[in-house]
C-alpha cells in the first residue's frame, strides 16, 4: 500500500490500519472490511455484526470513488461555432469543451455539497498535447448533494482541441477541495468518444 503517513487505510487482507509519521503503523480496529459487487463498502464486526460504511474506493480512466463519493465522465462533447468573416473564406472558429460527470455521495456520508460553491479553478481541462482549456462554468440542475444524492453536472471549458496533429484523448483534473476528496482526480476520455458538433453563424 502507498500512502502518506497518518493515512488510515484498508489493507489488502480487509484490515484498516494507521500509517504513522515516525514510519511505525498499527490496526486501527478489529473489524475487517469488504467490498461488495454493488461498489459498497461493508464492516465486518468482531462481534458477528456488519453494515455499510460507504463506497469501494475504484480508480479507473473514467470513475473515481473513495468511501464517500463517486465520479465518473458519463460522456464529453465539443460545441463547435463557426461564423463568416467579411466577403471572402474567412472564417472565425469558437469552441467549448463539455465534460458531463455524475457525482455520488454514499448513503453512509456525512458530506454535503453545494454546488454553487465548488472552486471552477480547482479543475483544469487538457489534452493529450499538454494545452489546457480554462474551465468557466459548472452547472447543475441540483444546488447541492448530500447522503444517498446524485447530480449530473456540467462542467464547460472554453476552447477545444483542433489542428492537424490528431488529439488522442482529453483530461479532467479535479482538486481535492472541490469535492472534499481525500486526492486529487484524474478522469479521461478517448477523442475519438466525443461528440463534436458544429454550427455555422
Amino acid at each position: 500500500m502507498a500512502a502518506n503517513a497518518d493515512e488510515t487505510l484498508v489493507g489488502s487482507n480487509g484490515r484498516k490500519v494507521i500509517l504513522k509519521d515516525d514510519g511505525s503503523w498499527e490496526y486501527a480496529s478489529e473489524s475487517i472490511f469488504v467490498d461488495t459487487k454493488s461498489g459498497r463498502r461493508a464492516e465486518l464486526k468482531v462481534d458477528g455484526s456488519w453494515e455499510f460504511v460507504g463506497l469501494a474506493p475504484v480508480q479507473e480512466d473514467t470513475q473515481y470513488r473513495e468511501l464517500d463519493i463517486d465520479v465518473s465522465v458519463v460522456s464529453a462533447d465539443i460545441e463547435e461555432y463557426l461564423e463568416k468573416v467579411g466577403s471572402g473564406k474567412n472564417t472565425r472558429r469558437e469552441a467549448y469543451t463539455n465534460f458531463h460527470l455524475d457525482v455520488t455521495v454514499a448513503q453512509t456520508s456525512d458530506l454535503k455539497l453545494v454546488v454553487s460553491e465548488f472552486n471552477q479553478d480547482g479543475i483544469r481541462i487538457r489534452d493529450n498535447k499538454g494545452k489546457i482549456y480554462p474551465v468557466i462554468a459548472i452547472e447543475s440542475e441540483s444546488s447541492q448533494l448530500k447522503a444517498g444524492d446524485t447530480a449530473r453536472l456540467l462542467v464547460k471549458a472554453k476552447g477545444a482541441p483542433g489542428g492537424l496533429v490528431k488529439t488522442k484523448y482529453l483530461r479532467i483534473n479535479i482538486d481535492e477541495d472541490v469535492f472534499k476528496t481525500e486526492q486529487p482526480i484524474e478522469l479521461e476520455i478517448e477523442y475519438d468518444d466525443l461528440d463534436i458538433s458544429r454550427t455555422r453563424k
